[in-house]
């Protein structure tokens, strides 16, 4: 039987785009495409005294980002990372692609 690889789509608009931060996550680099996601906003949020991006719906903004694939294993590492201030949404990206991204908990 062949095990097929499945790959998320996961669009980053903050600090899974830093490459030190993608170190920390995964181990190593990830290769990215820009995007941009319609309908979104972002402001900050402070999580234990730092400013973090964080996205909400409904203001017909315009988010820019990147578009990386991922494991099940790295989207549940990206889970962990992002905690309870953010959750999880599919959404259709500029490119057509449907992506995983963390909004507003």
């Amino acid at each position: 039987m062949v095990k097929l690889f499945v790959m998320n789509n996961l669009f980053s608009y903050g600090t899974i785009q830093n490459p030190k931060v993608q170190k920390e996550i995964f181990g190593h680099i990830l290769y990215g495409v820009e995007d941009s996601l319609f309908g979104y906003s972002k402001t900050k949020i402070k999580i234990e005294n730092k400013e973090y991006n964080i996205a909400f719906t409904g203001t017909g903004g315009r988010i820019n980002g990147r578009v990386y694939q991922l494991s099940d294993n790295e989207l549940e590492k990206v889970d962990l990372y992002e905690g309870n201030y953010y959750r999880r949404v599919m959404s259709k990206l500029q490119s057509g692609i449907d992506a995983w991204l963390y909004v507003r908990a």
